[in-house]
């Protein structure tokens, strides 16, 4: 599948969404469009502009896991393909973890692929009593995690988005989110 950068398209998205779930996806609402409302709670919060430079922090090395999930777009749920129509306000939610040893990554980031790619950092440590539920891990209790992003200027295009965990231990991970995002050129 070839992915243009010229509007925001996360369509990697659902697929994380569904990794907590039994049932399949509903592949009639694959899509969706999101306005750039103000999340609920977060008049005060700082949408920071995506980097294009990788962090540091970021292993050269990263294995690659389906444990993670980019579940809200502006507090509406993820769809495999996303229409960003306002860059400046874009807020994301979701989970990212290690089931098997359960254990939550010490950072996480999201990392958008099209036209350029840029890195936005997620704030970690958000309570998902859902995903500790599901497998069955407690210690995943605060596997989620939010980041806040103006995306407003990269340029317009499709944009694969993935989750990249990195753990305490230096390691890392990187998990196709199965999620695409469509940045409108004019961002209306």
């Amino acid at each position: 599948m070839k992915h243009s950068l010229s509007t925001l398209t996360i369509a990697s998205i659902l697929a994380a969404l569904t990794a907590c779930s039994d049932k399949a996806p509903d592949k009639t609402a694959l899509s969706t469009t999101v306005t750039g409302a103000t999340p609920a709670g977060s008049a005060d919060t700082a949408f920071s502009a995506p980097s294009a430079v990788r962090p540091a922090s970021i292993p050269n090395a990263l294995k690659a896991t389906d444990q993670c999930s980019i579940d809200m777009v502006n507090d509406v749920a993820a769809k495999e393909s996303t229409v960003i129509t306002d860059k400046a306000k874009v807020r994301l939610q979701g989970w990212a973890a290690d089931a098997v040893a359960g254990t939550t990554p010490k950072e996480v980031y999201l990392e958008l692929e099209g036209p350029t790619k840029a890195y936005v950092q997620a704030a970690t440590n958000v309570s998902r009593p859902d995903v500790a539920t599901h497998f069955n891990k407690p210690a995943l209790a605060s596997s989620g995690w939010n980041a806040f992003a103006n995306v407003s200027a990269l340029p317009a295009g499709s944009y694969v988005a993935r989750v990249i965990q990195v753990n305490g231990d230096g390691t890392g991970s990187l998990c196709d989110a199965h999620r695409e995002w469509i940045l409108n050129a004019t961002g209306s």
